[in-house]
């Protein structure tokens, strides 16, 4: 079922599914909505409500306004609006990739109070220690944005033609970046080439959002390091093992800051959900029936 919430005035989607006392809530990452969630909700539905939300400028929620200088405090606003009117009796949280960094966002602002756990996938506790390649993909395309005239963006925020190739390119490239399984990697890139598969992607991203993520990666993501030993909840730390977004590094750094950890490691890279599906799936099983 869709429903709706508002934050500043923008209407925001989410998918309501199950049924139980429990209540969970999804974020996913750059590029997904709420969608990425269903192969791994939908054997679990016995087991709680789950709200799987579309972040502002992907899935329904793409027309939103942006209504923040900085879209991951906007994410982390749309998340505590979420759980209040959803979670205020509990909740138990899940986040991937960028959705994963707005969910720490929140946690360690303190503004949510009803979590009672949380797993976290695959993203540091700030920009820098992301691949210095994935980086350096977020910052040619905010070059490429610069040298258009804001005239030529659409007023619904479509991708500006002059830069649709160019950013087919680089989406292109940070697949190879971020997916370890050569199949994956190969379906990815077809699809984003193939009309009208590329279409339907990129018709699915906002511009606006888009554009103001990939500023705030490569140009400095807050590192939120300092505020993680204030979070209370126990927290389950995931990540691949190859993978260039959260570095083993980076994970070690995360367990060594939130106070109530445990530390999972799987086979891949930033698709390890996929690459190891089998033993993923078993690890949210386990975190569901906490």
């Amino acid at each position: 079922m869709r429903q709706r919430i508002e934050v500043e005035s923008q209407q925001i989607s989410y998918r309501e599914l199950g049924s139980g006392s429990d209540v969970f809530i999804l974020v996913h990452g750059f590029g997904n909505s709420s969608r990425m969630w269903l192969p791994f909700v939908l054997p679990h539905l016995n087991k709680g409500k789950f709200f799987l939300v579309d972040l502002p400028g992907f899935g329904l929620s793409r027309d939103a306004a942006n209504f923040g200088a900085n879209p991951l405090d906007a994410y982390a606003q749309v998340l505590g609006r979420l759980i209040e009117r959803v979670g205020d009796k509990g909740v138990k949280l899940i986040g991937f990739s960028l959705g994963g960094y707005a969910c720490l966002k929140l946690l360690a602002s303190g503004r949510a109070k009803s979590v009672r756990a949380y797993l976290h996938i695959d993203h540091p506790a700030n920009g820098f220690e992301i691949d210095k390649g994935v980086l350096d993909k977020f910052a040619e395309i905010s070059r490429l944005a610069a040298t258009i005239e804001s005239a030529d963006v659409l007023p619904t925020g479509t991708l500006p033609h002059a830069l649709r190739g160019p950013y087919v390119d680089v989406l292109a490239s940070m697949g190879d970046i971020c997916l370890a399984n050569p199949i994956a990697k190969t379906a990815y890139t077809f699809g984003l080439h193939a009309f009208p598969l590329g279409n339907l992607l990129l018709n699915s991203l906002s511009w606006d959002w888009s554009l103001a993520i990939f500023r705030e990666y490569a140009f400095g993501l807050d590192d939120i390091g300092l505020r993680l030993p204030d979070i209370s909840v126990p927290v389950t730390l995931a990540a691949g093992k190859q993978s260039r977004i959260c570095s083993k590094e980076s994970l070690s750094r995360l367990a060594s800051l939130i106070p109530n950890n445990e530390v999972h490691c799987f086979r891949g890279g930033h698709d390890f959900m996929l690459s190891d599906f089998r033993k993923f799936t078993l690890l949210m099983s386990q975190f569901l029936r906490r």
